[in-house]
């Protein structure tokens, strides 16, 4: 029950981190910084958890 509950509550946390993702690959494009490569591997991850919610 505590694992299914931790679960669901980062289905809940993911989908505003899918928005948070892609302004952030905004900004390393903007910038032309480092670390794009990060921001899509989150962004999968937060789209697989999404996705499940």
């Amino acid at each position: 029950m505590v694992v299914g509950t931790i679960f669901a509550g980062f289905t809940v946390l993911a989908i505003p981190a899918v928005g948070a993702g892609h302004v952030a690959l905004q900004q390393v494009r903007a910038r032309r910084e480092r670390g794009a490569i990060l921001a899509y591997v989150a962004l999968g991850i937060c789209y697989l958890f999404a996705t499940y919610a």
